[in-house]
């Protein structure tokens, strides 16, 4: 089964938990079949689901205890504590000997996916892509790492036609699993455009309407920017007018232009040093209450390029967010 299916499944049996158990016994329930579970997919869900019956409850301390114990925030903590001890060191060598040491497949994941990034944040990316085919490979309906390649070699490495190849082969993975299917069909749409691949765009369309989803689809919410920045004519009308309908339904409006998310980071961003990550937060917040679309690429490429424009003062490595700060040039 997918990971749509597996989470659909195990909702479900939680949902007659809770039509036959008190609060404490479905959470007593729950903890005992991840005692008995070895599949990993399974556990990770399992985990997710304990933690919404502690929110459920209001029980917030224990659900954060839950999400805490995840191997993927645990790889997280090690991370800033490595990073807070060894300023001076190699965080490549010592992922590198991490993933040696590690057996577990989800922090095996969250593992290769910060040694990726780190090479990619280096500007190697023969490096990054070696990693995100193994990631693929070890998991090959996880779309995540090949959706992460193709975003590197459209937005980092300018090469549309190897991502339009990637970002197929991503899609693939998604269909399978059943999650980040629109983030999938979205990146194929600005790919296709960047190619000037019109009927492209036109198909990609016409698949996220006929998406379905659940609560296991996990995924983006609604994009447009491919919508509204494809040239005038270039799509077909009806196919353009019921995206654009199907959009408007779903709380997006319009596109957030330059000038706007321009604007909007630097009405958030003060005279003193803040986090990148808090500011663009913020304004996807902003956006999001004004119904535009404005993708987490678009923001950072607008901080690219105001601190280039010396509009803005950076200082830490502004691809990372959350280990850059910013603040209005003195």
């Amino acid at each position: 089964m997918s990971y749509a299916q597996y989470f659909d499944d195990v909702e479900r049996w939680r949902d007659g938990l809770r039509r036959e158990r008190s609060g404490p016994e479905v959470i007593r329930e729950i903890e005992n079949r991840i005692e008995r579970e070895s599949d990993s997919l399974l556990i990770q869900i399992l985990h997710r689901l304990l933690a919404d019956e502690h929110d459920a409850q209001g029980n917030r301390e224990a659900a954060d205890t839950v999400r805490r114990a995840e191997p993927d925030q645990e790889i997280l903590r090690w991370r800033d504590d490595w990073r807070e001890q060894h300023a001076e060191s190699d965080f490549v060598r010592a992922l590198e000997d991490r993933i040696q040491q590690e057996s577990r497949p989800l922090a095996l994941q969250a593992l290769r996916d910060l040694l990726a990034r780190e090479h990619r944040k280096r500007g190697n990316y023969a490096a990054s892509a070696a990693v995100y085919l193994a990631d693929s490979e070890a998991g090959p309906d996880r779309p995540q790492p090949l959706l992460c390649l193709a975003e590197q070699k459209f937005y980092d490495e300018n090469e549309p036609g190897v991502a339009i190849r990637i970002i197929d082969r991503a899609l693939a993975a998604a269909l399978r699993s059943g999650i980040f299917r629109r983030k999938a069909f979205g990146l194929k749409a600005r790919i296709a455009l960047r190619l000037q691949s019109y009927a492209t765009v036109d198909d990609v369309l016409r698949h996220i309407m006929r998406l379905t989803f659940t609560r296991g689809n996990l995924d983006e919410e609604v994009e447009r920017d491919f919508l509204d920045r494809a040239p005038p004519g270039c799509l077909d009308a009806e196919v353009a007018g019921a995206y654009d309908a199907y959009c408007r339904a779903r709380g997006k409006v319009s596109t957030a232009s330059d000038e706007e998310i321009d604007e909007v980071i630097l009405g958030r961003t003060r005279p003193r040093w803040q986090k990148t990550a808090m500011i663009a937060a913020k304004a996807l917040a902003e956006f999001q209450a004004k119904q535009l679309d404005a993708s987490e690429h678009a923001i950072a490429e607008r901080v690219r390029a105001m601190v280039q424009a010396g509009r803005l003062a950076a200082q830490g490595n502004i691809a990372c967010w959350r280990r850059s700060e910013l603040r209005l040039p003195s």
